[in-house]
């Protein structure tokens, strides 16, 4: 392949790239200002997915969207924590990652949109609902750094405890 073929393929990329980085910054929340932490994005039909990167290295994922498929148990028992302002509960998991053996993942509501009702009409439209955020970590220091991190997120949508 020529070298103008392998140019015109890198330019097109970044060109298509240009439309996700924008969604990932209006759709994500904000990360707290530090040096080299982006978000990976991704779209789906009815939610949307960021990635915490760091390089190569995935530091957490966030689902937003009306129908997380993370519900803990209302017995289970988890360890307390702060994500952008808001009180969270942090439930145990099992990862799938063998190299990030650690899991923790909560749910957080973000929208003040009423609880659907059984004879009422459903919910307004708009934003997501919910942010399901998951860390999977080495060890308990990698899993305390991410937990800083996320403590500090700013959602774009207002959050309710």
């Amino acid at each position: 392949m020529s070298i103008n073929c392998r140019l015109l393929i890198f330019v097109i990329g970044l060109i298509l790239s240009v439309p996700a980085i924008a969604r990932a910054e209006n759709i994500c929340p904000s990360l707290p200002v530090i040096a080299g932490v982006e978000w990976n994005y991704k779209e789906g039909p009815d939610f949307y997915i960021c990635y915490a990167v760091k390089g190569t290295k995935q530091l957490f994922g966030l689902y937003l969207g009306n129908f997380p498929n993370f519900h803990p148990d209302q017995n289970a028992t988890g360890r307390k924590g702060r994500i952008g302002g808001f009180d969270v509960v942090w439930y145990s998991g099992k990862s799938d990652d063998a190299a990030k053996p650690i899991k923790i993942q909560t749910i957080l509501k973000i929208s003040s949109r009423p609880e659907p009702t059984v004879d009422g009409p459903p919910p307004p439209p708009g934003g997501p609902e919910f942010a399901h955020i998951w860390i999977n970590a080495a060890n308990e220091l990698d899993m305390v750094d991410v937990l800083k991190l996320v403590q500090d997120l700013k959602f774009k949508t207002t959050a309710s405890p």
